[in-house]
């Protein structure tokens, strides 16, 4: 009767290697503009406030204490970030199908997630990307995760019936699978790009992770590249190292190449 789909990474991806990159490029935007060092600031905000279920607005009001930020900054930085997540979000294809058939049946449609951006702002992104929800479940929200199973009590109350009513569809195996399993959901397991791509950390450092330490931004590059290259299952090479033809190469290659170098014009 009701279809679940976490968000990060199933609905939704970002464009970057790993989720935290685009606070690169969020720097690269507000340190000048508000005089400020944004990574020094941000990169470890969550974790120094020690607050498992924190939302954005703790975070950055412990931000804002730690390095003396006034009011008109903390609020300025907090709606840039907001703004940089729903700008560079975009919808994952093979999850937009799933949702827009579970709306096609008439099924209640929900999201789950573990996030510290509060369920209005989710809604609210997701509104924009083309998906409408029924009602949106936030860890940050309830004080509770679906890394422990917690946040499917609060869904289950919520939602009435029984669990077996509810199937839900995520990208994390413990969270979305694991968990859900236990509390006697329906799952499914939708491995995320990031998970289709490289088998391994080993594998991923062998291939990026020397040329992202050398600049943040190729995250981003690359990240959007493989969003599109991994778009659809049945499109999607087997192996990250070794593309199968031309359309591969020339989407994890040339195109970063080339745009990179576009903007070392532009600049």
């Amino acid at each position: 009767k009701i279809v679940s789909f976490d968000v990060f990474d199933t609905l939704l991806v970002r464009p970057a290697l790993q989720p935290r990159d685009i606070l690169h490029l969020l720097a690269r935007r507000v340190n000048a503009l508000y005089g400020v060092d944004f990574i020094r600031m941000r990169w470890d905000a969550e974790a120094e406030l020690g607050r498992i279920n924190a939302d954005i607005h703790e975070i950055y009001d412990f931000m804002a204490e730690k390095h003396g930020l006034d009011a008109r900054t903390r609020d300025a930085l907090l709606e840039e970030e907001v703004r940089c997540e729903t700008t560079l979000l975009s919808p994952r294809p093979d999850a937009k199908e799933l949702y827009d058939e579970a709306v096609r049946l008439g099924k209640r449609v929900i999201a789950v997630s573990d996030m510290y951006l509060p369920g209005e702002i989710i809604a609210d992104i997701l509104r924009r990307k083309g998906f409408s929800m029924d009602a949106v479940y936030v860890s940050c929200d309830c004080a509770a995760r679906k890394s422990d199973g917690a946040l499917y009590d609060v869904v289950l109350a919520g939602e009435g019936g029984e669990p077996s009513e509810i199937l839900h569809v995520g990208d994390n195996w413990e969270s979305d699978y694991v968990q859900a399993i236990r509390k006697r959901l329906t799952a499914v397991w939708l491995p995320s790009i990031r998970e289709r791509c490289f088998r391994n950390e080993q594998e991923y450092e062998y291939l990026f992770g020397e040329a992202v330490r050398r600049d943040p931004l190729w995250s981003i590059f690359l990240g959007f590249s493989l969003n599109r290259l991994y778009a659809r299952w049945a499109d999607s090479p087997e192996n990250i190292g070794v593309p199968e033809n031309l359309h591969h190469f020339s989407e994890l290659t040339l195109a970063p190449l080339l745009t990179a170098f576009g903007l070392f014009l532009a600049n």
